[in-house]
C-alpha cells in the first residue's frame, strides 16, 4: 500500500547522497581552482558534511526519527546556500541553488518548511539586489522570483496531489479491510474478521444456531431465508451490549464473544433476549435459535468446541441455551 511517509523514509537516502557528491564536486572543483571560493568558507561547510554524515547514521541505526533528520538535512542545505550566496556573490548563478532545493525540501521536510525557504530566497535576493550584492538588473530580480515561485508552485501542487492519492488509497484500502472481514449478507463480521477483533480478548463465547432454518428456506425460498437472518441478526446486535462482538461464521451459525462477561452475567440477558425474540416474529413466523455457552480464555478453538458441545445439547430441546462448564 502506498504511503508517502513510506516513500519518504526509503528514498531520502538518495537524496543525502546527491547532496553528498554535490559537495565532494564543490570541494574538487575549489580545490583544483575550477571554482573561486572564499576558503573559510569551504571549512565551514566541510563540517557541516562529517555532521549531517552522522546523523545519517544516527538515522540508519533508528538512534533519531526521519523527520529529525530531514530537518537538519533541509537546515544544512539551506545554510550552506546562504553561506554561498553572500562569500561567493561573485558568482549569481549559485543563487539559483535555492530554486534548485525547494523540491527536495517540499517532499522530504514539508510544505510550510518549503514556502517558507522560497519566500526567503526571494528576500536574500532583493537584499542583495538592493545592496549591489550582484550586478543584477531589475528584470533579472523579477525574473528569479518567477523562476522561484514556479517552482515552489510545482512542488506544492506535487506534493498536495501526492497527499491526496495517498488519502484516497487508505480510503480504498479501509473499505477493503473491512469487506474482508464482513459478512455481506447480516453485515456483520464473518470468521476472519471476528477472530482477529477478539484478539487478547476475555469473557464467554455464544454459538448460536437457529432451529428450523433449513425448513424455512426450503418452505417460502432463499430470499425469504436471508431476510430471516437479518431479521434475526437485527434483534441480537441490538440486545448486545456496546463491546461484545458478533461474528458469522456460515449458514444460520453466528457466534458472539461477551466480553469480560461471566455465566451469571448472562442469565438476566438471555431472559430478555429470548423475550425479544418472542415478541420480533419475522412475517408472522416465530424466531427460534438455539444457543451454547462456553468461558473463553483466548483459545478460540477450545472454547468453540464447547460451545458447539453445548449447543448440541439445546438443539435437542430447541429455542433452549446451554452453558458448558468444565
Amino acid at each position: 500500500m502506498f504511503s508517502l511517509e513510506k516513500f519518504r523514509e526509503e528514498t531520502i537516502h538518495i537524496s543525502f547522497f546527491l547532496f553528498l557528491c554535490i559537495s565532494i564536486f564543490y570541494f574538487i572543483g575549489a580545490y583544483f581552482g575550477i571554482f573561486l571560493i572564499y576558503k573559510p568558507l569551504l571549512k565551514v561547510e566541510l563540517i557541516f558534511v562529517i555532521t549531517d554524515l552522522l546523523f545519517y547514521f544516527s538515522y540508519k541505526l533508528k538512534k533519531i526519527t526521519y523527520k529529525t533528520f530531514a530537518y537538519i538535512l533541509t537546515f544544512s542545505i539551506i545554510f550552506m546556500i546562504t553561506l554561498i550566496f553572500f562569500f561567493n556573490n561573485h558568482v549569481i548563478y549559485r543563487s539559483f541553488w535555492f530554486i534548485a532545493s525547494l523540491p527536495f525540501i517540499y517532499l522530504y521536510a514539508d510544505k510550510k518548511i518549503g514556502t517558507a525557504v522560497a519566500i526567503y530566497s526571494i528576500v536574500l535576493m532583493y537584499v542583495a539586489y538592493e545592496k549591489g550584492f550582484f550586478p543584477i538588473t531589475f528584470q533579472d530580480y523579477v525574473a528569479y522570483v518567477i523562476s522561484d515561485l514556479m517552482v515552489a508552485s510545482i512542488s506544492w501542487f506535487f506534493i498536495t496531489q501526492m497527499q491526496t492519492y495517498e488519502k484516497k488509497v487508505l480510503e480504498e484500502q479501509k473499505k477493503l479491510d473491512v469487506q474482508a472481514k464482513t459478512d455481506y449478507l447480516t453485515n456483520v463480521l464473518n470468521r476472519r474478521g471476528f477472530m482477529q477483533e477478539i484478539l487478547d480478548k476475555k469473557g464467554v463465547l455464544g454459538v448460536f444456531d437457529l432451529d428450523y432454518f433449513k425448513k424455512i428456506n426450503d418452505t417460502y425460498g432463499h430470499e425469504f431465508g436471508d431476510e430471516y437472518l437479518r431479521h434475526f441478526v437485527k434483534i441480537l446486535k441490538n440486545s448486545l451490549r456496546k463491546d461484545d462482538i458478533i461474528g458469522r461464521f456460515g449458514g444460520d451459525e453466528f457466534v458472539v464473544l461477551f466480553i469480560n462477561a461471566k455465566k451469571d452475567d448472562l442469565d438476566k440477558w438471555v431472559e430478555e433476549f429470548y423475550k425479544r425474540l418472542e415478541l420480533s416474529p419475522y412475517k408472522g413466523i416465530k424466531v427460534s435459535v438455539s444457543i451454547g455457552l462456553a468461558n473463553y480464555e483466548g483459545d478460540l478453538q477450545k472454547s468453540f468446541n464447547l460451545a458447539d458441545n453445548a449447543l448440541y445439547i439445546s438443539k435437542n430441546r430447541r429455542n433452549k441455551v446451554t452453558f458448558f462448564e468444565e
